[in-house]
């Protein structure tokens, strides 16, 4: 049984690969109808909450597990800060679920641990320099895993987009001015290539390695939204600068995420070349 620690966008996707292949998945939810949805989509719910040790007593008991895929978020609804999360709560997780029962561990990380801001191109061999905020706790979940289980897989995600889940698309539909510098760049994941890129990690991935997770085509913020308002059939969008510290704003990165390594090595290619392709498949399935 392949045990998952935050089933949500990208989890359920994961969770579908596998069970469609006869695979046993058992996720940890927070609340009790958080187990509803879980067993319909036919996985095993187990109630716990990585920020609360003692609610975790009955997952060593669920195992033991082939491995966890961990990708927590952040629920702001929940009152717990980032750090409580990400950091503490995945040190709760590694404390109840020691290699013994749970010998496999991918991780879910982001590409906000690196803080370009000259428009260079990103790969794995670049060292990871997060500045504080949210990439900062996530370079400390990092460095606690490759302490704790050096062998477990890292998979740094550029930001994901899908069904349900396009970036300021009802700011665009509406005709908001966009809070981010058009200039900048934007790199992107569709959910489904993502999902899939975890299952072949999860077979082909060496120990200990990490991987960057993009279409491989960066695109100025400028040209991503023009191009979700062309399809949208809304206004062009205008651009405000945003404030210091939300994404897109003046201190926002600027990057170019290289993923041909993950490509090679775990013969993972998206399905979807660029956002635009990805963008317009979404759209025109939610019109069917």
């Amino acid at each position: 049984m392949r045990l998952i620690v935050g089933c949500g966008y990208l989890g359920k996707r994961v969770a579908k690969i596998w069970l469609d292949r006869g695979i046993q998945v058992a996720a940890l939810t927070r609340t009790e109808s958080g187990t509803e949805a879980l067993r319909t989509i036919g996985v095993k719910p187990i109630i716990g909450d990585v920020t609360d040790p003692k609610s975790l007593a009955t997952l060593s008991g669920s195992g033991p597990f082939e491995g966890l895929f961990h990708a927590v978020g952040l629920d702001r609804a929940s009152g717990k800060s980032m750090e409580e999360v990400y950091v503490h709560g995945l040190d709760n997780i590694l404390r109840i679920l020691p290699s013994a029962i749970c010998p496999k561990i991918v991780f879910i990380s982001s590409t906000s641990v690196y803080s370009q801001m000259d428009g260079s191109w990103i790969n794995e061999e670049t060292p990871p320099d997060a500045k504080g905020g949210s990439g900062g706790v996530v370079q400390s979940a990092e460095i606690l895993l490759r302490k704790e289980r050096p062998e477990s897989v890292i998979l740094r995600f550029a930001g994901i987009y899908g069904p349900g889940r396009l970036l300021r698309g009802k700011a665009i539909e509406s005709g908001e001015p966009i809070p981010v510098d058009p200039d900048k760049w934007l790199n992107l994941i569709h959910v489904d290539d993502g999902a899939r890129a975890v299952d072949l990690a999860w077979d082909k991935a060496p120990l200990g390695s990490t991987f960057l997770v993009a279409d491989g085509k960066p695109v100025f913020r400028g040209d991503y939204y023009r191009s979700l308002a062309r399809l949208l059939n809304a206004p062009s969008p205008t651009f405000t600068e945003g404030t210091p510290g939300s994404r897109g704003g003046p201190d926002a990165s600027h990057r170019r995420i290289d993923s041909r390594h993950a490509q090679q090595t775990l013969d993972w290619f998206p399905s979807f070349e660029d956002h635009e392709a990805g963008l317009r498949v979404i759209l025109q399935e939610e019109r069917e």
